[in-house]
């Protein structure tokens, strides 16, 4: 497996295994990782028995082996609860000279495998640092996203080896992807099982049928990441996404064990950042330090599977699935309550417009004969890291439903980046000015 990083002062970074390489630039530096036990691929599985394992690293450049800058160091980021224990003998290292770092850790709970915990590390000292993951592959990579369509977020995906992009939009408001049908290629498993999507709450549901196969981007380094072949994906009719532009609809909520990303392979499985202003979609695991950057909000899990929001889908993840439709914010509606009224919130980058959705409308609320709400309304969201108050959409909507809930809409995103953070149940804010 060999990624290029790409570097200042025209170095390039190259990770392999085993000693192969294939980085052609002569100040290319070779970094090499492998096992003391290669053939070990599940390290104590079971609670109580500890295991070890012995990453050699060797960092190989011949115009920096006698150059005082030709040393390196491995800084571990981000490690799991369960390392009890920590030998890291990569300080200073000389270039071509081999290092090792020894993790000794016990499993938390039945079941827990050593290479789905995050393990991320820098190689450092040497015209910069970069980021790896010791699986051999980068902690992040990123997707090109556009806007569209009233603030909207989309990218280009490849589903069942089709060689036509679809335009999906990144929808935190949903769960499952969906494709049309003209989108779709020919590595595909069809089933005759008809999936309802109630796409804005209920109020434009859309039938399709559910479907088993793989979806692919094009990262901005320009490799393929591809999910699994058993991504649930559901393919509608022709036409039937909407007059918005888009062909597909990648469901990013974090209430389910159906979401596209979560069949991404580890680590882009494990966190997301939609940066709408800055046309990134970026997947995998961030440092502890990266996500200080970001005011955080604790979910909470559902307590039974049963309460996950799979539409029905029967799939074989046991993850977590994390309430974020009940984000509690403060809504202060001008003619209402003078501290605010707190409503359970999501966030959603799908939504063109900020709704409230309750089955009783205040007698404060004053909605116009379009069922927009004239009242002024400031929400503000209480974080780790303090309040944000953030923008609702220039048209706010006040409707009668069942969910007693509010749609953020997707104002929020042209000033804040959100963080998607799958493993831990949080998400964060951090503007994007």
């Amino acid at each position: 497996m060999l990624h290029r990083f790409k570097k200042s002062l025209q170095n390039c970074w190259v990770l392999s295994f085993l000693g192969f390489s294939a980085c052609q630039d002569q100040s290319a530096l070779n970094i090499h990782v492998s096992t003391d036990n290669p053939s070990e691929t599940v390290f104590a599985a079971n609670v109580g028995n500890t295991d070890t394992i012995t990453y050699n690293v060797v960092l190989n450049n011949a115009n920096f082996t006698n150059n005082s800058r030709g040393s390196y160091s491995v800084i571990l980021n981000t490690l799991p609860s369960s390392v009890t224990q920590i030998t890291n003998n990569c300080q200073g290292v000389q270039a071509g000279q081999t290092c090792q770092i020894t993790l000794e850790f016990s499993p938390r709970n039945s079941g827990d495998y050593f290479q789905n915990v995050p393990v991320t590390f820098s190689i450092v000292g040497v015209s910069g640092s970069t980021m790896l993951n010791l699986s051999g592959v980068p902690a992040t990579l990123s997707v090109h996203t556009e806007d569209y369509a009233s603030n909207k977020t989309a990218m280009n995906v490849y589903v069942g080896g089709s060689t036509i992009p679809a335009i999906a939009e990144v929808d935190t408001g949903s769960e499952l992807a969906a494709v049309e049908e003209s989108y779709v290629g020919p590595n595909i498993q069809r089933t005759d099982i008809v999936i309802t999507l109630p796409y804005d709450q209920g109020q434009k549901p859309i039938q399709g049928y559910l479907a088993y196969g793989s979806i692919s981007m094009l990262t901005t380094t320009g490799q393929t990441l591809t999910s699994s072949a058993n991504t649930p994906i559901v393919i509608l009719p022709n036409g039937s996404i909407g007059a918005d532009g888009n062909t597909a609809i990648i469901g990013m909520e974090m209430d389910n064990q159906v979401s596209m990303k979560l069949f991404l392979p580890y680590p882009y499985n494990q966190m997301a950042i939609i940066n709408h202003a800055g046309g990134l979609l970026t997947l995998g695991l961030l440092t502890q330090s990266q996500i200080a950057a970001y005011a955080t909000v604790q979910l909470n899990a559902f307590s039974n599977t049963t309460d996950c929001g799979n539409n029905g889908v029967v799939t074989d993840l046991t993850s977590p699935c994390w309430n974020d439709r009940a984000v509690p914010v403060s809504y202060l509606v001008n003619g209402g309550p003078a501290q605010g009224t707190i409503y359970n919130t999501l966030f959603d980058t799908g939504a063109s417009h900020t709704s409230f959705q309750l089955p009783e409308i205040p007698s404060y609320m004053n909605i116009n004969g379009n069922g927009d709400l004239t009242n002024t309304v400031s929400p503000t969201l209480t974080t780790m890291g303090g309040a944000i108050n953030f923008p609702v959409t220039n048209e706010v909507k006040a409707e009668q439903a069942s969910y007693n809930m509010v749609n953020s809409g997707n104002m929020i995103f042209t000033e804040f980046n959100e963080l998607l953070d799958q493993r831990d149940g949080v998400i964060g804010f951090v503007s994007n000015s």
